[in-house]
């Protein structure tokens, strides 16, 4: 099951998030550890993609450009979440790794 969030406090970024959704997994996981996900997005959404190397970052760049695919992960002692806006920004999905 997944839930929308809102972000519509969010001040103006790179890109369009579209509708902004997260898996009950990845709501858990945040309940759970005290984690602000829309702390995540806004990073997500204003570039700080987080946890990738530096083909990766540069991968995200040109979604921006082209309203590809662009990824975003971070990683926690405990954990791991990611972030996607799919390919035409229509949806943001926040998710753990076990939930693709």
């Amino acid at each position: 099951m997944i839930d929308d969030i809102d972000l519509s406090g969010l001040r103006e970024n790179l890109f369009d998030l579209g509708r902004c959704l997260i898996t009950k997994n990845a709501l858990n996981f945040c309940k759970t550890h005290d984690i602000c996900v829309e702390d995540f997005v806004h990073r997500h959404q204003y570039g700080d993609w987080g946890d990738l190397n530096e083909d990766d970052k540069k991968i995200n760049e040109n979604a921006i450009k082209f309203k590809q695919q662009i990824f975003s992960s971070y990683d926690f002692s405990f954990g791991k979440i990611n972030i996607i806006t799919d390919k035409g920004h229509l949806t943001t999905t926040i998710l753990l790794p076990s939930d693709n």
